[in-house]
């Protein structure tokens, strides 16, 4: 596994410029529950990216099976990221609470936004920091 780290000389990266694709250690520093939406802000806390914000939108109240299995699915694994357990209620605040400033490995993805045309970056996956 590869994780960026801080090349001493790499200037540092404007808040508006694109992080590239690859594997990051940050923790989690917000979240909020909404009724239709769980929205977590994760911070980089490690190499040239350290402390550029990424936002990551759950759609709890899946309208498919499907998605509702995707839900859980990622919930599941940033739960093992961090190191608690998998809630019986992913709405309660307690639960995404309790996983802020733990340090884990989050993989980000660029993607073009077909409508605009602009790329942006996406949290495509969780593991446990070693």
């Amino acid at each position: 596994m590869s994780v960026h780290a801080r090349n001493s000389n790499q200037a540092k990266s404007s808040a508006f410029d694109l992080i590239p694709a690859g594997l990051y250690i940050a923790k989690i520093i917000k979240s909020k529950v909404c009724s239709s939406k769980i929205r977590l802000t994760f911070e980089i806390i490690v190499g040239p990216y350290a402390g550029r914000r990424l936002q990551k939108s759950l759609n709890p109240a899946a309208t498919s099976f499907l998605a509702e299995m995707f839900f859980q699915a990622e919930i599941a694994e940033l739960c093992r990221a961090v190191g608690v357990d998998i809630p019986k209620d992913y709405r309660d605040p307690a639960v995404y609470a309790a996983m802020h400033h733990t340090p884990l490995v989050i993989d980000v993805r660029c993607d073009e936004r077909s409508t605009a045309g602009t790329i942006h970056n996406r949290i495509e996956g969780y593991m446990k920091k070693r």
